[in-house]
């Protein structure tokens, strides 16, 4: 990807994590920008948490777990918050001594890891704006060299809302990927819970350094927003919109 220099004017969109309408209304402004030589188009884009060794259990299994963690967690809410916000750790579990091996093995199950969580997401959160990149730049019509456009992550958005779940929503949120890789993505969801993980991370890996390698000769940029730098181009510019 080329670095963008000489910008007059700054456009800055923010916008949450791309979907269908948010895609189409950045496609719109990159015609617009592409007649507009003295403009850079910045998108920043807040995305969201996934957890990429989550699974969904059995009904009795929920219903189980749920009896768990309301016995012995009440003090992190109901079962239903503690499960999809990853509040419960392996620390707490382990301080339960009361537990068959099967209930010990289900209530990991709703443990989460805030740092694999973030990594997860922030490994979906960069293909996903390199996705948007390079939707944007296979958008036919005029001279692509044109339109000077920055995606900027906001991973500092990364809240600890209840993460996507990508076994539902994969086709969705890896909106440009072709259905191949759709099925393959789907086929980790067979493997044990921290294979898949690992399995998803290298998939990620993968596609990310394909896209930044249909995306180098690009007008196009990708990077996480620092506020710092972007200050700096805003009081640099003739003019900012936001």
């Amino acid at each position: 990807m080329t670095a963008q220099q000489g910008t007059k004017k700054l456009v800055i969109v923010r916008n949450d994590a791309p979907d269908a309408d948010n895609i189409a209304a950045f496609m719109l402004l990159l015609q617009w920008a592409k007649n507009a030589p003295d403009v850079e188009l910045v998108i920043i884009f807040e995305p969201r948490p996934v957890d990429f060794s989550l699974a969904i259990l059995k009904p009795d299994d929920q219903k189980q777990l749920d009896r768990l963690l309301k016995r012995h967690f009440p003090e992190l809410g109901n079962p239903l918050k503690i499960r999809l916000n990853g509040l419960l750790t392996e620390q707490a579990i382990s301080q339960v001594t009361n537990l068959s091996e099967e209930d010990r093995a289900l209530r990991t199950k709703a443990n989460d890891s805030l740092m694999a969580r973030r990594l997860d997401s922030e490994l979906h959160a960069s293909l996903m704006a390199r996705d948007l990149a390079r939707c944007l730049n296979e958008l036919p019509g005029t001279s692509r060299s044109q339109a000077k456009v920055t995606i900027l992550v906001d991973m500092d958005a990364l809240s600890d809302t209840s993460p996507v779940n990508l076994k539902c929503h994969a086709q969705e949120q890896l909106f440009n990927r072709t259905p191949e890789e759709i099925s393959e993505f789907y086929g980790f969801m067979n493997l044990p819970r921290l294979q898949r993980q690992e399995e998803i991370r290298q998939w990620y890996k993968n596609r990310i350094k394909e896209a930044d390698e249909k995306l180098q000769n690009s007008s196009i940029d990708v990077g996480c927003l620092d506020f710092r730098h972007l200050a700096e181009r805003i009081m640099a510019a003739e003019g900012a919109i936001y």
